[in-house]
């Protein structure tokens, strides 16, 4: 019985050799060799609940209605195929769900009213470039663009009128947008340590007059080989939104979440996670992670973050 555990022991961190080992919310920090082709599929669910720097009555003092709670649900679909060793391609899509929980009416008279949205969102395409490469390195460059693939008139049955969604309800950005990456990880013996930052700008104006906020992003990453096929992870992540510019000129101001001056958002994420991957699934590996806000500051009134679940597949061919 020792015998067998020590050899599949071994056999899981021999597969590990020279394998990334980044976390389940890292992608596009490495390339593929000529020819090769990998599958990532990534189911993401994130939970807002609770108001910023404001309670349920200071919020309909102002508005119609106050957002109490939002379940997101994210799918995401890509591949990556080798053009070269150092010049890769990659293909992203997503589908989203969301629920939203509303308060209307004042005191005894309160009430919930929910709505949903459901749909395809944008479509990234990205050229990856690995600057730098040895046995304990590596560097590289991604330009992305994304496509306005999501839907941006998403409605909803309110009391039987037919209410124009608000912004964040909404699967699609309407905008195309870039995406410029830079990724840098260091390995040695079973550690390995990673360091990513990104932006994603606004380059136009959807047709409803408006555009999302841009967003920059740095993150880094410690992960350690645990044998078995395991390995672990801590990461720590900063991201910085900036407002709507522009608005929807169809969205009836009866929320903060219909607000495009609400939607600045600076967060210090915290997450946890563990990838499994040996011979016994061969060229596959599977990914968690989980993750809490450690900071946040954000329009008054709007949704809080609460926390994040990103369970991801990925395998190659």
């Amino acid at each position: 019985m020792r015998k067998l555990l020590s050899l599949f022991l071994l056999v899981s961190n021999i597969s590990f050799a020279g394998q990334h080992n980044a976390p389940a919310g890292i992608m596009g920090d490495h390339t593929h060799k000529k020819g090769e082709f990998m599958m990532m599929y990534n189911a993401v669910h994130s939970q807002m609940k609770g108001l910023y720097d404001a309670s349920v009555d200071d919020v309909l003092m102002e508005y119609d209605r106050a957002p109490q709670k939002m379940p997101m649900q994210m799918y995401m679909l890509g591949g990556m195929y080798g053009i070269t060793d150092k010049f890769n391609i990659m293909l992203m899509g997503h589908y989203m769900e969301m629920d939203m929980t509303m308060v209307m009416g004042h005191g005894s008279h309160q009430h919930t009213h929910e709505h949903s949205s459901r749909g395809i969102g944008d479509t990234e395409i990205t050229a990856m470039y690995q600057i730098f490469k040895d046995d304990t390195q590596n560097a590289q460059i991604n330009i992305g663009l994304v496509l306005p693939t999501g839907n941006i008139n998403k409605r909803y049955s309110d009391h039987g009128t037919n209410k124009k969604a608000d912004y964040m309800m909404q699967t699609g950005s309407g905008s195309h947008s870039l995406r410029p990456q830079v990724s840098w990880s260091f390995f040695e013996n079973s550690y390995e340590v990673g360091t990513q930052a990104f932006s994603l700008i606004r380059l136009d104006t959807n047709k409803n007059g408006y555009k999302f906020g841009n967003t920059y992003n740095a993150t880094t990453w410690v992960a350690k080989i645990l044998g078995a096929g395991f390995s672990s992870s801590l990461r720590l992540e900063y991201s910085k939104t900036t407002n709507i510019k522009g608005v929807d000129s169809e969205l009836m101001l009866i929320s903060p979440t219909a607000n495009p001056k609400l939607y600045h958002r600076e967060t210090i994420n915290t997450y946890i996670g563990v990838n499994y991957k040996n011979n016994f699934i061969p060229n596959g590996k599977v990914l968690l992670e989980v993750g809490v806000p450690a900071y946040q500051k954000l329009g008054n009134g709007m949704l809080k973050n609460k926390y994040s679940v990103n369970l991801g597949f990925q395998h190659g061919f």
